[in-house]
């Protein structure tokens, strides 16, 4: 599958989730079916700004994205964009974007390294290799300033559990 085209739309502002004092969980739910793969970003457009984002949900959450968007005093422009969100019912976005995805099961295994928030895109990748059905074995490495800040911690635990061959994780979460 070629790249999709990047497309401009509207979604709808469905939830805002405080995951920790600085990193918000927000859901919003597009206008329109567009056709993106895991791993890619999208823009929040509020007039000439243009704000990016990776899509922590998988291809298979259809018209239900799921950002993770790290805000404070020292970043002016994350807070615009949490008022923006917080603000508003309805947001424009352009997506999809970026090469760095996931198209077919690999036939080696996958070790994906995320710093903070970055757990986002390394989120949609596992997400969709689960949906897909992938067998493929697949190694998460996620670290931050603090363990605080590994905001869904339990979640590569979860799929560990769940989806281990035989039932068992062989691996060890580290937190």
């Amino acid at each position: 599958m070629t790249t999709p085209p990047i497309r401009n739309v509207t979604a709808t502002v469905v939830a805002i989730e405080d995951l920790t004092p600085d990193i918000a969980r927000v859901f919003l739910r597009l206008d329109e079916p567009v056709v993106r793969l895991a791993g890619q970003y999208l823009e929040i457009l509020d007039g000439d700004n243009a704000y990016a984002f990776s899509i922590a949900s998988p291809p298979a959450s259809g018209n239900d994205l799921e950002l993770h968007v790290r805000h404070g005093a020292d970043n002016p422009s994350s807070l615009r964009v949490m008022s923006l969100l917080r603000d508003s019912a309805r947001v424009m976005l352009r997506l999809p974007q970026g090469d760095c995805v996931l198209r077919e099961e690999p036939a080696l295994p996958l070790l994906f390294i995320a710093g903070s928030t970055g757990f986002s895109q390394v989120k949609a990748f596992v997400e969709h290799a689960i949906a897909q059905g992938w067998t493929v074995p697949v190694t998460v490495c996620w670290g931050a300033r603090s363990a605080a800040e590994l905001y869904l911690h339990t979640l590569p635990q979860q799929w560990a559990r769940q989806h281990a061959k035989g039932g068992r994780s062989k691996g060890k979460a580290r937190l």
